[in-house]
């Protein structure tokens, strides 16, 4: 039990540090334009979204996938789709964002975690 812990805390903070840079990164792209500034979109659904963000990487690291491949294509996924979901923001502050959108948000953890598993089968084509 000790030998997991020791291998799942280092990457399970990998996945929370993933959600809050991604998340700030998005608060800062919208605030960029806003006059309420950065701090003005850190609000009470901020470490809901932290942990959206976090959870195909917490799911990684507890199943012990420790290959770069699912890591990266999840990685690249969580930003084109979080770009995608703040870019209205970010163009129109104020606008809002997307009903669609919004409700795509709740399946992206699981969309993302999937892609990024899809980076395993070369490796398991190979006998890896």
């Amino acid at each position: 039990m000790r030998d997991y812990l020791a291998r799942t805390a280092p990457l399970a903070a990998l996945a929370i540090l993933i959600g809050v840079v991604v998340i700030a990164a998005c608060n800062a792209v919208v605030a960029a334009g806003s006059p309420s500034g950065v701090a003005g979109y850190w609000d009470e659904y901020s470490a809901a979204r932290i942990l959206q963000v976090a959870t195909p990487f917490l799911a990684y690291a507890i199943l012990g996938i420790r290959k770069r491949g699912p890591w990266l294509v999840a990685l690249a996924l969580t930003l084109a789709a979080w770009g995608l979901i703040y870019l209205p923001e970010a163009a129109t502050p104020g606008g809002g964002v997307d009903i669609g959108w919004a409700f795509l948000s709740i399946l992206l953890p699981i969309l993302i975690f999937s892609g990024g598993l899809l980076a395993l089968i070369p490796d398991a084509v190979r006998g890896d």
